[in-house]
């Protein structure tokens, strides 16, 4: 189906098991026609790909899964599709996971977790979508059981069922254990006033016991018409909820995004209130452009690990006219510095460098678009970056690090996407005046991910160059190194 076409409900919930044969195998040789498919980060074979789901560890392996519609760049019939790694970096596509084949998932296996409660078993909780007859909405969360072959068995009923005083819009459940007692937070809407709220329930007796704590108190008065995608991690032993709240009113929080992803921490969390004590002010997780559904969890190696989906709900991309969307973010080990989040790529990216090269100013380089960028400004300077750039200098992503304001500006402005004129393409990330800078870029044919001073601020975002856009430079009195990437 060319993706120019209207889609239709019944076309967007079509069942897999309906779809031609040949669709998957077309739209493959549509994808690998684009220009922008990316080298090192994780994309769909086919289709949507939008929010992480179950990032864990289990039978010696990574487990990533993310929300799927393989038919098209659409938001149609959702199942999970399941990926594995050794490593965070190398990734093995295991197929489609949980699909939407059950009388309480049958419009949608939405997003969820997962957690390991054996050697043989990982628990998996989600949110299963139903419409009924006249299409109105009811939501679910469910189960499921997987052992170490990767065989998944789905409990038969509803694990828990929706409060009267919420909507519909009731999703996406986040499992955590906290002294040994097993806790799952749900984003959820109120039905008094369609103001958003977070919820957390915990086991007792067994897996398919479940009892409402209380609403989630975290000193926030207002947390937007949606609260999607929570999350709680211990950070170097302190406390941290992260989530993406729909509809954040600015005087709350400044952001540019459609939606914001966001953070706060507290002294403690006393999970039998739904409390966190002393809480800080929210921040931003990425001041960028294109990051959303960031999904984390406390690994057993000891490091707090997140992915977040590269893509903003409402938000469509030129990668639709090949026949897929959506791509994840590089995996971050987040830490607890000066009173703030730190994010930064796990130690194993490093596996994915070629030799070094050094770059001097006011000189272009022709690089693969796909390189790991180290620049370094001293207190008094400013400097500029164009990645992405065409030889007429004229179509280019632009950093500017300016010490003397302490600012950096990431500006994409002059791409033909996206074609809104009334979307502000550039950012403005406000650090400490007079006061050195620190970036590293990963560049990714169509994806960066920036990380200013050691990972105090981090931005992501999205750029289609043209095939000739593959210019790299920098101005200014500083030298940077880089690596070229491999896969």
């Amino acid at each position: 189906m060319n993706e120019k076409q209207k889609w239709t409900q019944k076309q967007l919930y079509l069942p897999y098991e309906e779809w031609p044969k040949e669709t998957r195998t077309a739209l493959k040789k549509m994808v690998s026609a684009s220009p922008w498919r990316t080298t090192y980060h994780i994309e769909p074979s086919t289709g949507l790909l939008n929010d992480p789901n179950g990032f864990t560890f289990f039978d010696g392996h990574w487990q990533l899964s993310y929300q799927s519609f393989p038919y098209g760049p659409v938001h149609g019939l959702k199942s999970w599709h399941r990926l594995t790694s050794p490593d965070l970096v190398h990734w093995q596509d295991e197929g489609d996971f949980l699909l939407p084949d059950s009388p309480y998932d049958a419009q949608g296996v939405y997003s969820g977790s997962a957690i390991s409660l054996s050697p043989d078993i990982l628990f998996i909780m989600y949110t299963g979508n139903v419409r009924t007859a006249d299409w109105k909405r009811k939501t679910y969360q469910n189960g499921a059981l997987m052992n170490r072959t990767g065989e998944v068995t789905k409990m038969t009923r509803p694990l828990i069922q929706r409060p009267d005083n919420l909507t519909e819009h009731f999703r996406d459940p986040m499992l955590f254990m906290q002294r040994q007692n097993l806790y799952v937070l749900i984003g959820g809407q109120s039905r008094s006033d369609h103001a958003g709220i977070m919820l957390l329930f915990r086991c007792t007796k067994n897996i398919r016991h479940w009892t409402f704590v209380g609403n989630v108190n975290a000193g926030i008065s207002h947390w937007g018409y949606m609260v999607e995608c929570p999350n709680f991690v211990v950070v170097d032993h302190h406390p941290v909820l992260i989530f993406s709240p729909q509809g954040l009113d600015q005087s709350v929080l400044c952001y540019d995004n459609r939606y914001p992803t966001v953070y706060l921490s507290g002294t403690s969390f006393d999970a039998s209130s739904a409390t966190l004590n002393d809480p800080t002010d929210l921040h931003l997780l990425d001041e960028g452009f294109d990051n959303y559904a960031t999904q984390a969890f406390n690994s057993p190696d000891g490091r707090t690990l997140s992915i977040s989906w590269i893509g903003m709900p409402e938000t469509s991309y030129p990668t639709d006219d090949y026949g897929y969307d959506g791509a994840l973010s590089l995996v971050n080990e987040l830490k607890w510095q000066d009173g703030r989040l730190i994010q930064s790529p796990v130690k194993e990216t490093l596996e994915l460098r070629k030799p070094e090269k050094v770059l001097n100013p006011d000189k272009t380089y022709l690089t693969t678009n796909s390189y790991e960028l180290h620049v370094h400004v001293q207190n008094g300077e400013k400097t500029t970056l164009s990645l992405f750039d065409n030889p007429e200098h004229t179509i280019h992503l632009q950093v500017t690090l300016d010490t003397i304001e302490g600012v950096v500006t990431i500006d994409r402005q002059t791409f033909s996407w996206p074609t809104d004129p009334n979307d502000n393409q550039r950012r403005l990330i406000r650090l400490e005046s007079h006061q050195a800078i620190d970036i590293t870029i990963f560049a990714d044919i169509s994806i960066f991910e920036c990380y200013i001073n050691g990972g105090a601020h981090r931005a992501t975002g999205r750029v289609f160059p043209d095939k000739d856009g593959n210019g790299l430079s920098i101005t200014g009195h500083t030298r940077a190194k880089y690596f070229e990437m491999k896969k």
